[in-house]
């Protein structure tokens, strides 16, 4: 019986923590601008509870806040961004930075985001909406998509026919756009 429920405890563990799909292939080339609403520092909805609470005492009382992951977008040119993904190390109180490129698409009436390590040849893909002004939701394509695309018009057209089925996606990521300054975090 212990056994049974450590598998399905490890499943369910490993459905959770799933990568998006990816492809060696990308949905296209750079040719869409870059939506201006995606620029800037982006952290989790209980990080920027914690940095409104903060904002509130005055100077010499704020903590410096060290949220656990963070993301900085800035523009390369105008179809393409440079995504910069900061992860705390608490043991030494410092962040890695995780260097990604990044472009848009968009089928039919869904935008996705494309994303590509800079040291990996592949690029992974999210369903990118933002529902109000200083928030983002990323919905990453699910990685159970089994298929090999030879081409971008291929894999297009295989997007196109599923993007509205709630299953051609995985758990929803939010985000909200930081209101600090960079300088108060250590990297």
């Amino acid at each position: 019986m212990k056994i049974l429920r450590f598998v399905a405890i490890f499943t369910i563990a490993l459905l959770v923590t799933a990568c998006p799909y990816s492809s060696e292939v990308p949905l296209s080339t750079p040719s869409e601008k870059i939506p201006q609403q995606l620029l800037g520092k982006w952290i989790s909805p209980s990080d920027a509870e914690k940095e409104a609470e903060n904002m509130k005492m005055m100077p010499e009382y704020r903590e410096k806040l060290y949220p656990s992951v963070y993301h900085v977008i800035t523009t390369i040119d105008k179809t393409s961004v440079k995504i910069e993904k900061y992860e705390f190390q608490s043991t030494d109180t410092t962040y890695t930075v995780k260097p990604h490129t990044a472009h848009v698409t968009t089928v039919g009436n869904v935008t996705f985001l494309q994303v590509k390590p800079s040291n990996e040849n592949k690029y992974y893909f999210y369903k990118m909406v933002f529902p109000a002004n200083e928030s983002m939701e990323l919905f990453p394509v699910s990685d159970y998509i089994t298929e090999v695309f030879a081409s971008s018009n291929e894999m297009k057209s295989f997007f196109d026919k599923y993007k509205e089925l709630s299953f051609f996606y995985s758990a929803k990521e939010e985000y909200t756009k930081s209101k600090s300054v960079g300088s108060d975090l250590k990297h």
